[in-house]
């Protein structure tokens, strides 16, 4: 990492005398000295610079747009001492204006800023990927499949399918090409795993906002943290210390890039960017040691700084809020932060260590007050500045770009412009002028000011009609229509200067249903967005992975993760795509020509919808599980012994209704030929006991009057053998539908009679007449 300040020998040394450690810490102190002032001219240069450039003046404005404030507005606040205003008082015309800002800037802003967010920052994932960067002489080996692999006079084998077969320079190709995509998919794992660390996500959105509002977003990094971890370790809590790259927002206010930069800030030899710091956290400095023991800034420089205080600030600490507080009454020192190179004698008057033979190095320097309190050699090899700056839109000549609020100016003034106009044409319209004719009507209380109930008195001598005509009133007209078109035309201007429709930013306004409305709501960005991520991807996202990438090469101790890559920006989803273009896309997804991935293809279509596809699907443990099983027949074979299983079962369940059903009617005839046979006996029975009758007229009855009780009781008999024989065939009925074996546990014919004759089924054969 950085290299620390070498310590000067100590006064009582043996070694060295008193003379020559004095000798030591003056030069040390006048190189210092020199080089503090050398860079503090730098440091001016690129201040005034910047200031000169109006940049600074735009950022400003750009603001107080975005906040809803302008200079009548500001001067309302400090006439009223509060933010509780509408108009206020001209001190030369004593008019009363209105000071309403009607605020359009705020909501283009946030709507441009959210459109790149969600094509980049959403819920889509990591918008990045590590590939190996492509070989020619791998890609010329992939196309020899006909010639066998030799090494060393002897062929080289490989085992494919359980059998083996001589490897040919495409196996060999393929198979270095698989260990080297292993390799950036753990490159790249870890890469993910440090910006996740950083809060990456969080920092990336903020630097977005800065894009759109003022036109510039800065992100530095990686530079070097200290990560503290707690974890479970022999049995007790212990905290962990790592050193892990990070990155983080600064406002474009704190960079102060070397003049000659042009439009890039990396083609200058410099980078500036400052901090506030306490009286408190620079005596603790003086405490901060590496892992060696040894310090971190030199001792003697801060206390200079301690013993000057704070000094008049180079840069006003109103011009940055976010690190000072403008109300704050004791103001902190400023803590500078130099990204360039310096020659070699000058970092070892630091105390820093150059182990190579060159002139000058790229390092990183801390100065407050114009003395340095720190060098070190810049983390990188590469000397790489730790800032990527990422421009809304281009401004020629300059690293700086020009956002929307900027493009709203025009248009916000109008509207501003005509909203006031009309506030303060309403006012005056809304109640007549009155004229008095001095000397005619003279007020009872001494005030011209009319109210309900005024009392005027008329001087003696004066005219009544004169008197009735003393008082004249003016009707000011009402311009709102005029004013409200020209808001109306601020508003289209606004809309075609930013290249973003209300529509677009999910206001359906005038628009009809017809026209596909709920399609336009939800469909991506604009060609304006779209423009302004590819100036996010180039300019702040691919070089700002590459600095990770750079740590990676350097300070990974892994060689399972190093090689040569190159950084795909992955495109950007669709926000919600074309309904009937999806399931097409889908259709051509199953044909194995397209040679599509259809878990890649879910994914993006996931994506698509603002969904997170990892929610739902397998982690790839499940998924290594699931594939040790045994492989799904293809659909067709499946489908066919689904078929084949269903025409089984179906057989099987005819057989057997086959069988229930001719089980049935064995026992419906079995139960037919019983009844048969009981009928007959009956009517034995009957003919017998008329027989009887007729010869001994039992009981004193006539003989026609017992023929009539038997023929009587008869026909009961036959009415419930034929209820019987009813209820048998309806039975082979439902037999034969539902296969019912038991005919009368759903369905029983009516009682008659009490036996002798017993209804089918009641009674065991030839026991109907049992009591």
């Amino acid at each position: 990492m950085y290299e620390t300040p070498t310590p000067l020998p100590a006064a009582d040394s043996p070694a060295t005398g008193q003379d020559q450690v004095d000798a030591a810490k003056a030069a040390r102190a006048a190189r210092l000295d020199a080089l503090g002032a050398s860079l503090a001219t730098k440091r001016r240069e690129a201040i005034e610079y910047r200031r000169s450039t109006g940049i600074e003046a735009e950022w400003d404005e750009c603001e107080d747009a975005y906040n809803g404030v302008d200079e009548v507005s500001k001067q309302a606040v400090k006439k009223t001492r509060s933010r509780d205003w509408s108009t206020w008082t001209d001190d030369q015309d004593n008019d009363n204006r209105s000071t309403v800002v009607l605020n359009i800037t705020k909501p283009y802003v946030n709507a441009f800023a959210s459109k790149i967010i969600d094509m980049r920052l959403a819920v889509t994932g990591r918008a990045w990927a590590f590939s190996p960067t492509p070989i020619p002489e791998l890609e010329e080996m992939k196309k020899q499949n006909q010639v066998g692999l030799v090494e060393n006079g002897q062929p080289v084998m490989m085992e494919e399918d359980g059998q083996q077969r001589q490897a040919t320079p495409a196996d060999k190709a393929n198979e270095i090409l698989k260990k080297a995509r292993q390799k950036a998919d753990k490159a790249q794992k870890q890469v993910d795993d440090w910006m996740v660390e950083s809060h990456w996500d969080s920092e990336a959105r903020q630097a977005v906002d800065d894009m759109a509002r003022i036109g510039t977003g800065v992100l530095k990094g990686p530079f070097p943290q200290k990560f503290t971890y707690t974890k479970y370790q022999d049995g007790k809590l212990v905290k962990v210390e790592k050193i892990r790259p990070t990155s983080k927002r600064i406002s474009a206010r704190n960079l102060f890039p070397d003049p000659a930069c042009g439009e890039n800030i990396h083609n200058g030899d410099y980078v500036w960017d400052w901090d506030g710091i306490t009286k408190k956290r620079l005596k603790d400095l003086k405490k901060l040691t590496d892992s060696k023991g040894r310090p971190i800034y030199i001792a003697e420089q801060i206390d200079l700084v301690l013993k000057e205080g704070p000094r008049q600030a180079d840069v006003d600490y109103n011009a940055n809020p976010a690190v000072v507080d403008p109300n704050q009454k004791v103001k902190p020192f400023q803590i500078w932060y130099y990204y360039g190179t310096l020659e070699k004698d000058d970092i070892e008057a630091a105390g820093c260590t150059c182990d190579g033979d060159d002139d000058s190095y790229s390092v990183i320097v801390a100065m407050v007050n114009d003395h340095v309190i720190r060098a070190g050699m810049s983390p990188l090899d590469n000397g790489k500045f730790p800032f990527d700056v990422a421009p809304c839109s281009r401004r020629e000549g300059h690293w700086a770009g020009v956002g929307i609020a900027k493009d709203l100016d025009v248009p916000s003034k109008m509207i501003i412009g005509a909203n006031r106009s009309m506030l303060e044409n309403a006012g005056l319209s809304a109640k007549p002028i009155i004229a008095l004719m001095q000397g005619l009507l003279v007020p009872a209380d001494g005030n011209n000011v009319l109210y309900g109930g005024k009392v005027f008195i008329i001087p003696k001598g004066t005219d009544i009609t004169e008197a009735k005509n003393a008082l004249f009133q003016f009707q000011v007209e009402s311009r709102q229509e005029e004013n409200m078109n020209i808001i109306q035309f601020a508003l289209k201007m606004a809309e075609n200067v930013t290249g973003l429709p209300m529509i677009l930013q999910g206001q359906q306004g005038q628009a009809p249903d017809r026209v596909g409305v709920v399609q336009i709501l939800d469909k991506n960005a604009s060609t304006v967005a779209n423009r302004v991520t590819k100036m996010y991807d180039d300019n702040l996202l691919e070089p700002h992975v590459g600095g990770y990438y750079d740590w990676l090469m350097e300070y990974s101790e892994d060689e399972e993760m190093k090689g040569d890559y190159t950084i795909d920006v992955l495109p950007p989803p669709d926000i919600v795509a074309d309904r009937q273009s999806l399931i097409e896309l889908s259709k051509a997804a199953d044909n194995p020509k397209a040679k599509v991935d259809f878990s890649k293809f879910f994914a993006e279509l996931a994506k698509s919808n603002k969904f997170d596809p990892t929610r739902i699907q397998y982690s790839d443990e499940e998924w290594a599980k699931i594939e040790k099983q045994q492989p799904a027949p293809p659909i067709p074979v499946a489908v066919a012994q689904i078929r084949e299983q269903g025409a089984t079962e179906r057989k099987g369940q005819e057989i057997e209704a086959e069988n229930k059903r001719l089980g049935v009617e064995l026992a419906l005839e079995k139960e037919q030929a019983e009844l048969d046979r009981q009928l007959e006996h009956w009517q034995t029975q009957i003919q017998a006991t008329l027989d009887a009758a007729d010869l001994d007229g039992q009981r004193g009855m006539n003989t026609e009057d017992r023929k009539a009780a038997i023929a009587q009781t008869t026909a009961k008999i036959m009415a419930q053998i034929r209820l019987s024989m009813a209820a048998i065939s309806d039975g082979k009925d439902q037999a034969v539908a539902s296969h019912e074996v038991d005919l009368y546990k759903h369905r029983n014919p009516p009682q008659v009679l009490t036996p002798p004759s017993e209804p089918a089924g009641k009674a065991a054969p030839g026991s109907a007449y049992q009591a």
